[in-house]
């Protein structure tokens, strides 16, 4: 049997064939996030870092809980393989990673009433980055093509548009349990409620952060975008905002972490 990459990759020629037709070049792979070798080279006096295939596929299949997060596009790096990086091996990172790695962490690190690790008390680099550097999860950005800083919501909705089936595959082939839609004014979750998991229905009305789809058994968050700054309290207070509304999810549907 062909591994989730694998078929990704058959995906792809596809997509990719599409997108030159409507004149969308610089397209970026994404996908399972390899757990292989580390590696470094040097290009130019920078130095760029990343991860070489290994045992993603085992590591999705056995997770507790496969966790896909669903994004806009890629900034300004066409042509790019999204899956063989590795954000924050030079010791520092982005705002954008760093958020998804806070994420993953709290999800992935909850005590047995479903609490997550207070931020105040966690360290980055000795708490959150070892677990983000080694547990399985995945990418996928809406637009395949590399874009820059930002994105309107109308571009990401012509991209939406007109990739929704390959869109669609992808993530069904994934086959993740929770996908964090990152951004886009509601825009990339309307799509999975829309073209995906159509049963997808708020938990409570006091809670705009998670949807559930009983008959899939699928969670969806609706989140900022990882790169958000804007908010008042910065990656403390969304990271805590979305543990909370999570707690609220599986206090209401606790056999969720336990299938």
């Amino acid at each position: 049997m062909k591994n989730y990459n694998e078929q990704l990759d058959e995906l792809f020629v596809r997509w990719e064939e599409k997108a030159k037709e409507n004149g969308h070049t610089g397209f970026c792979t994404d996908g399972l996030m390899y757990r292989g070798e580390n590696w470094e080279k040097k290009v130019e006096q920078k130095i760029y870092y990343g991860k070489s295939e290994g045992e993603e596929d085992n590591l999705w299949m056995n997770a507790k809980k496969r966790i896909l997060f669903l994004l806009k596009d890629t900034n300004n790096n066409p042509d790019c393989h999204n899956r063989e990086f590795r954000p924050g091996a030079s010791g520092s990172i982005l705002l954008h990673h760093k958020n998804i790695a806070y994420w993953l962490f709290g999800i992935l690190s909850l005590n047995e009433k479903n609490i997550a690790p207070n931020f105040d008390n966690i360290d980055f680099w000795n708490d959150v980055f070892p677990v983000f550097d080694a547990v399985p999860y995945a990418i996928v950005n809406c637009k395949k093509e590399s874009g820059g800083s930002t994105i309107t919501n109308e571009k990401l909705s012509e991209h939406i548009g007109l990739y929704a089936d390959f869109i669609k595959e992808e993530i069904e082939i994934l086959n993740p349990d929770i996908i964090i839609c990152g951004g886009g004014s509601s825009k990339i979750k309307d799509f999975v409620k829309e073209k995906i998991y159509t049963d997808i229905e708020k938990i409570d009305e006091s809670n705009n952060w998670i949807y559930y789809s009983k008959r899939n058994d699928k969670v969806v968050i609706d989140s900022y975008h990882p790169s958000y700054w804007q908010i008042k309290g910065g990656s403390k207070s969304i990271y805590e905002t979305m543990m909370s509304k999570y707690k609220e999810f599986l206090d209401k549907y606790p056999n969720f972490l336990k299938e």
